[in-house]
C-alpha cells in the first residue's frame, strides 16, 4: 500500500513513524538505547584493549577499583537521580533544584570517596597505590566525585526529554575517552 503525497509515491508506514518522531517518549527511549550501545561497545573495544595493554594484576585491580567507585557515585547520589526524573519537569525552580542536587552530590561524592580511601588498607589492601600520595588521594576523591555528578546529570537531560545530550555526552566523549586514555 502506498500514498500519493506531492506527486510522489510514500510508504503508508511514514506517517505512523513521523508521530513515533514527535513523541518525546520515544525519542528519549530511542536516545537512551543508543547511548547504552555506543557505551557497550566503547566498554568492550576498551577491555580487549587494556587487556592487551596491561598486565593481569594491573586489570583486576583496575576493574575493582571501577567496580568501587561505581559503588560510591551510586552512594553520593542519596536517590536524588531518581527524584530530578519525577518532579524537574514539573518544576518551576529547575536551576535552583539541579544547582543544589549537583552541589550535594559533589560534597558527598568527595566525602564518600576519602572514607573509602581512609579504608582501603583495611578493607582492600590490594588497591592501597590509590593512597600512596595526597595527589593520589584527592584525584580519586575529585574523579569518583566528577563520575557521580556525570550520573546525575544524566538523569537531569532525561527529565527535561534531552537523552540526546546524553549520547553526545556518554556515547561519544566518553567512549572516545576510554579508548585513548589506556594508550
Amino acid at each position: 500500500m502506498t500514498q500519493t503525497l506531492i506527486g510522489r509515491r510514500v510508504p503508508a508506514m511514514r506517517a505512523p513513524l513521523a508521530g513515533l518522531r514527535r513523541d518525546a517518549l520515544v525519542r528519549n527511549s530511542f536516545f537512551l538505547l543508543l547511548t547504552t550501545g555506543v557505551s557497550a561497545a566503547a566498554g568492550f573495544v576498551f577491555w580487549i584493549e587494556v587487556a592487551r595493554l596491561y598486565s593481569v594484576t594491573d586489570v583486576g585491580r583496575a576493574t575493582s577499583l571501577l567496580s568501587a567507585v561505581t559503588l560510591l557515585c551510586y552512594f553520593s547520589q542519596f536517590g536524588l537521580s531518581s527524584s530530578l526524573v519525577r518532579y524537574l519537569p514539573t518544576s518551576s525552580k529547575r536551576a535552583e533544584h539541579v544547582s543544589s542536587a549537583l552541589t550535594l552530590v559533589a560534597v558527598t561524592g568527595v566525602l564518600v570517596a576519602l572514607g573509602f580511601a581512609a579504608l582501603l588498607p583495611v578493607v582492600a589492601p590490594k588497591l592501597s597505590f590509590v593512597t600512596g600520595t595526597w595527589t593520589h588521594i584527592a584525584m580519586f576523591a575529585i574523579l569518583t566525585m566528577c563520575a557521580a555528578q556525570n550520573l546525575l546529570t544524566d538523569a537531569v537531560f532525561v527529565a527535561l526529554r534531552a537523552a540526546r545530550y546524553n549520547l553526545l555526552i556518554d556515547g561519544a566523549l566518553m567512549g572516545a575517552a576510554k579508548l585513548v586514555l589506556p594508550l
